[in-house]
């Protein structure tokens, strides 16, 4: 009598081996959007950065000595739109005030880049 004997796998190892599969493709799946989210954060801050540098120097370029109270604007770098609104604030130091500012990617202000926080000084 011959004995025939199947070459193959079991239905359960052919599960394990689909389960396992799965488990690494929802984990590459997740570290994808990780790096991405990270990548797109930092450019976000990176912007943010360049936006707020370029609003500084153009005061003290310039000598602005804004009134107490809300600003707003709109910058370009790198050829990504910035807008911003600054609200200055007395220090009680005279010549010098607060400047509390932040930056948004859209004009609406939904979605925001930064937010800093520095001082002008009035050149006598």
């Amino acid at each position: 009598m011959k004995m025939c004997r199947y070459r193959g796998f079991t239905l359960l190892e052919v599960m394990v081996a689909l389960l396992i599969a799965a488990i690494m493709v929802v984990l590459v799946n997740q570290i994808v959007h990780q790096r991405i989210n990270s990548r797109e954060a930092a450019q976000q801050h990176l912007l943010a950065s360049f936006c707020a540098r370029e609003l500084r120097a153009r005061f003290e370029v310039e000598g602005y000595w804004p009134s107490a109270g809300p600003q707003q604007g709109q910058l370009t770098q790198g050829g990504q739109p910035c807008f911003w609104r600054l609200s200055l604030t007395d220090t009680g130091v005279k010549q010098l005030r607060r400047g509390d500012l932040q930056l948004f990617a859209d004009a609406q202000a939904k979605q925001r880049l930064g937010q800093f926080i520095f001082f002008i000084g009035r050149r006598s």
